[in-house]
């Protein structure tokens, strides 16, 4: 469709993030989070995977604005939002507003794995 109405994309208007490079922080163990587009000032969506631990974290709470889209990719997960606990099964997705207080943990042994999507209002 683009050729037909002319449009171009500037360099700067695409982010490719190859997988050596992107960057991971925490522990498999406790909370992994390897970043597949980072979030910046520029850019309205950012997006992980997350590897949550067993227990829900009482420090590194997340603390932004917007809107938080979760999908699982492996395991299951349950999400502490506000004051409701949900649980999400591989293929489950969830969305709410990032400004509540939230929290993520695994349910069983099994790794889990959950796609999180960021986005700015």
């Amino acid at each position: 469709m683009a050729e037909l109405f002319g449009e171009k994309a500037n360099e700067h208007e695409i982010t490719v993030v190859r997988q050596s490079e992107r960057i991971t922080t925490g522990d498999a163990g406790t909370y992994l989070i390897e970043a597949l587009i980072a979030g910046s000032a520029s850019r309205p969506l950012a997006s992980y995977i997350v590897v949550p631990g067993r227990t829900f974290l009482d420090h590194d709470v997340p603390d932004h604005v917007g809107q938080e889209f979760l999908y699982v990719l492996q395991g299951r997960v349950e999400v502490a939002v506000a004051d409701q606990l949900i649980t999400l099964s591989v293929g489950d997705c969830a969305t709410y507003d990032a400004a509540l207080q939230h929290r993520l943990r695994r349910l069983g042994s099994a790794v889990a794995k959950v796609l999180v999507v960021l986005g700015k209002n």
